[in-house]
């Protein structure tokens, strides 16, 4: 979770040169810096930086007489902005993440489960009168009302149960045993 969170922030793979590197890291760590991934091979150290706080890193530098160097900028801000003048891009997913959103609101199947009996067509008209079809918005139904609803004009029926699973709205029934 916390990769994707920095993934997300963008973070930025930097090399570190200078004579102290202890008093560097002494001063990002009295800074509350973040840094992760560090290495030190010969005289050099490697770590990574969430990308707003590279600059005060750079600031620090400048106390302690370090050199710093980019080796690689990771994450979403540095991928948006290598697509940045491709707007149709852009436009593109944002229009399929609002029909994606549009369309999952909405119930497109409805399976009847358990004891299913032989006049399915009578159940399933009893169960679009209530108001429970194809195409209704999810968040507009009231189960419990629907499932009383159900077992009040199906006489035959002794137990109902609806359970919404994405745009699938799954019809358990049991028989009345006489």
């Amino acid at each position: 979770m916390v990769g994707l969170i920095r993934w997300i922030l963008g973070y930025v793979k930097f090399v570190a040169k200078g004579v102290f590197p202890e008093r560097f890291m002494n001063l990002i760590a009295k800074s509350n810096i973040c840094i992760w991934d560090i290495s030190k091979k010969k005289d050099e150290l490697f770590a990574s930086v969430v990308a707003s706080e590279y600059k005060d890193l750079k600031k620090i530098s400048r106390k302690t007489g370090t050199n710093l160097k980019v080796i690689k900028k990771c994450g979403l801000p540095f991928y948006i902005h290598k697509y940045k003048r491709r707007k149709g891009i852009i436009i593109g997913a944002i229009i399929f993440c609002i029909f994606l959103y549009i369309f999952s609101i909405y119930i497109w199947e409805i399976e009847l489960t358990g004891d299913v009996p032989e006049n399915t067509n009578e159940i399933e008209e009893v169960i679009a009168d209530v108001g429970l079809s194809k195409g209704c918005i999810k968040n507009g139904l009231d189960i419990p009302y629907l499932e009383q609803s159900i077992m009040m004009k199906v006489p035959s029926l002794s137990w109902v149960s609806i359970n919404i699973k994405g745009s699938l709205a799954e019809v358990s029934l049991k028989q009345r045993q006489i």
